[in-house]
């Protein structure tokens, strides 16, 4: 059984307009945030002008509890994703120490084929309910669809496992 840190929570709240185009943004990346949802998985952080990616944070889980009964831009997933981009990941790393790989090419590539092969699923959820989702399913936050006043919370939950190599094994 792995060693489980605790984690603080990270919460995230969408008002109505999202996605909003930050000042710092490009046009491709907005269009990323609106057409793909701006689909990530987690703990792979862009770095350097040419925005390389690097595993640098290395969850076990993700757990959303929904803070707000709004369904409006819900967390959605792709079915199935994490399949593919462990079984990438875990390729392109390979023995290496994760945090020396950059996995952007691989990475990139694992999302294309998610996009063709898994459908996306919206996590809808109310207080008092949950939601878990596997460290490296890909997901990512839909357009706002609610009311003019309203506001979508949930905290997620993303302990890190101990070890950077348990991040790519099933746990």
């Amino acid at each position: 059984m792995p060693d489980l840190r605790l984690h603080r929570a990270q919460v995230s709240i969408v008002y109505p307009g999202y996605p909003a185009r930050d000042p710092d943004q490009t046009e491709g990346n907005h269009r990323y945030r609106i057409t793909r949802l701006a689909a990530h998985v987690d703990g792979l952080l862009p770095e350097g002008p040419d925005r390389r990616r690097f595993p640098r944070e290395f969850h076990a889980y993700i757990l959303g509890l929904p803070l707000t009964d709004v369904p409006a831009s819900p967390t959605v997933v792709w079915k199935g994703s994490h399949v593919i981009m462990q079984a990438t990941l875990a390729d392109a790393i390979g023995d290496r120490d994760p945090m020396t790989v950059d996995v952007t090419d691989a990475y990139h590539a694992a999302r294309r084929e998610v996009f063709q092969r898994c459908d996306a699923v919206p996590m809808r959820a109310r207080p008092g309910q949950s939601f878990l989702i596997h460290r490296m399913a890909l997901h990512g936050t839909a357009p706002w669809n609610g009311p003019s006043g309203a506001r979508r919370m949930i905290a997620f939950f993303r302990p890190d496992v101990s070890e950077p190599r348990d991040w790519l094994r099933d746990l």
